[in-house]
């Protein structure tokens, strides 16, 4: 059986799909999971992990596609710990900052294995992915056809990834 969480779901905080606070666990593995069709009007569109918390996130061969939020149009992680294996995010779009993943104030690095991160749209910064104050460790995968175009006016950074304060591998 495969774990989705699909629809046209709103919610007016964060994670349109999944919100994950303190120090829960995620691992979606089996059946290729799925997150897709999501709104949050704040944070990840289909799947936030909330400042402040120390969760563990975990997701392999998954799909995170066609999410929509103001930051983190598909994922948003503001602490805690983020494993990707597989997959991929795409056609994901948000307002502000990281179309497809937004990363802040990691814990400890993400770690994105073997994903497609592509046609992802930032209205400002980091189409692909956005990361601020932290680490990221990319290992293998694409990461193609996102787009950053600063309120439609053209001028955004960061197409496939925009980062500040931090590091990138």
């Amino acid at each position: 059986m495969a774990n989705k969480a699909t629809g046209t779901h709103t919610t007016n905080s964060g994670g349109g799909a999944v919100q994950i606070a303190g120090s829960a666990e995620l691992h979606m593995h089996d059946g290729n999971p799925e997150i897709s069709g999501n709104i949050a009007v704040f944070r990840g569109g289909g799947l936030r992990v909330r400042n402040g918390s120390s969760a563990q996130v975990t997701i392999d061969n998954g799909t995170i596609s066609g999410n929509e939020a103001q930051d983190g149009g598909g994922i948003s992680v503001e602490a805690g710990t983020l494993k990707l294996n597989g997959g991929q995010i795409s056609g994901n779009t948000c307002v502000s900052y990281g179309g497809g993943v937004f990363l802040s104030n990691m814990s400890s690095a993400a770690e994105i294995k073997e994903v497609i991160i592509s046609d992802n749209t930032s209205n400002k910064h980091g189409g692909g992915v956005y990361l601020y104050s932290g680490t990221l460790n990319l290992t293998g995968g694409q990461i193609r056809g996102n787009v950053a175009v600063r309120n439609g006016s053209g001028t955004g950074f960061g197409g496939g990834i925009f980062t500040y304060d931090n590091t990138c591998f």
